[in-house]
């Protein structure tokens, strides 16, 4: 059987839609730049390689009857990287598509694509500058802009819910542009019945949810959905302000700054998808978005995501694969690790918020709350990270420099923890002095 060929088959999508495919019977081929995900499928195959070197994957699409490329630079980056990820490495696969004879090309684009105001957004200009690539290519191509893509693991989501869960959740301008949020399951069906359709009519389809809401009732609905009470409260941003801000500190700080103003386009232009009769054909049914969550749950598995990414980028500095993510959910469903009383929630709801919050956290429980359900959760981690690729490597490699180095860094770090443990007990102790003979919420 001619294979279906999936570029950024390790990713979010990537990875949903090869098991997808794989479940229907298809033989498929997944490219990625990193090592073959834990979790990856028996039946399908993957290659390792960066998509600017059409040598790496070219032979595979020989007899490659689709080819769906979902690879892409998302996130904070430069705008040198969103076109050497997103527009020349576009240019290089089409053109090994052509020179192979690959029948028909799925390109997974974004809604950011159609925002009449992207200022400062080179992800979405990177967008536009690949779609018309696909559009000029001698093949069978169609383009899908999927809207706001939610469902668990979605990285987006996880962010805002984290945000609308605040005590004051912030907004930038007024809330009132309109989103219409995509079930990951729902692009992962569609993309999965472009691979197999007769040609279709429209080369440009906009992938959008059930329903349509403005940004306020967004908040409200993942404050509701991640556990979150009553109806969020908004401290409302400048937005033009915002955007100008940010676009100035990217050049120095890009790395440490939150979110960029590229990003703020959310705030700025609707996010809605323009009716397509195909795709009612192809999808004729979608799932409300973002999902309902089990009222019995305190803590969903994007949730658990989030926190695992959160706790692993603190003790070593990686980010966890899908395997490592499945793992920490695993053990969470069959033990709980639910906090003993309202101090312990009040640890975690802090480590939850990274950085100086999770190493305060730490750095008290590892003292004076041995037995929290942080330390739990940082010791399950740490043991994870510990016993699979590709993180054990960095946890087992000692440091440049020999001895002497190895000494000083011990040193430093003894140093730093220690005046981490001053700071927490100040501010943390009156907190457990109070709280700890009060039932969790």
């Amino acid at each position: 059987m001619s294979p279906i060929v999936v570029t950024g088959a390790g990713g979010f999508v990537g990875g949903r839609l090869v098991r997808r495919l794989c479940a229907d019977g298809e033989t498929v081929v997944g490219i990625g730049r990193g090592p073959e995900p834990a979790d990856w499928p028996a039946a399908a195959r993957w290659i390792r390689a960066d998509l600017a070197d059409a040598n790496a994957y070219e032979a595979v699409l020989s007899d490659a009857r689709c080819v769906v490329h979902l690879a892409a630079v998302t996130g904070k980056a430069r705008r040198e990287a969103y076109r050497r990820g997103n527009v020349e490495a576009t240019r290089t696969l089409l053109g090994a598509c052509a020179r192979a004879g690959v029948r028909r090309f799925v390109f997974v684009s974004s809604i950011a694509a159609k925002f009449t105001d992207r200022r400062h957004y080179h992800y979405a200009e990177s967008k536009i500058a690949a779609e018309t690539l696909v559009r000029e290519a001698q093949l069978e191509t169609v383009i899908v802009r999927p809207t706001m893509i939610l469902g668990p693991g979605s990285p987006i989501e996880a962010s805002l819910a984290r945000l609308a869960r605040l005590p004051l959740s912030p907004m930038f301008g007024d809330g009132r542009r309109l989103v219409q949020p995509v079930d990951v399951d729902d692009v992962v069906e569609a993309l999965a019945a472009l691979t197999r359709a007769e040609k279709l009519k429209s080369d440009l389809i906009e992938l959008g949810g059930s329903e349509t809401y403005d940004l306020r009732e967004l908040y409200s609905r993942l404050r509701g959905a991640h556990g979150g009470r009553g109806a969020p409260r908004f401290i409302h941003a400048p937005l033009a302000f915002s955007r100008w801000m940010l676009a100035a500190l990217e050049a120095p700080l890009l790395p440490l700054l939150p979110l960029t103003a590229g990003q703020l386009a959310t705030f700025a232009n609707d996010g809605t998808a323009t009716p397509n009769p195909a795709l009612e054909r192809l999808l004729p049914e979608r799932q409300r978005s973002p999902r309902s969550r089990d009222a019995s749950a305190p803590f969903d598995d994007n949730d658990l995501d989030a926190e695992f990414t959160r706790y692993a980028r603190y003790l070593a500095g990686v980010t966890p694969t899908t395997y490592q993510c499945g793992k920490y959910r695993d053990f969470h469903a069959c033990r709980g690790l639910a906090p003993a009383d309202a101090f312990d929630a009040l640890l975690l709801r802090l480590s939850r918020r990274g950085g100086a919050g999770l190493a305060l956290a730490d750095s008290y429980s590892g003292l004076l709350r041995r037995k929290s359900a942080l330390r739990a959760k940082l010791v399950l981690a740490a043991a994870i990270l510990e016993s699979s690729a590709p993180s054990y490597e960095v946890l087992d490699t000692p440091g440049p420099g020999g001895a002497v180095m190895a000494y000083g860094r011990i040193a430093a770090r003894g140093a730093a923890a220690g005046m981490s443990f001053i700071l927490a007990a100040l501010l943390l102790a009156p907190a457990h002095a109070v709280l700890r003979a009060k039932p969790a919420q």
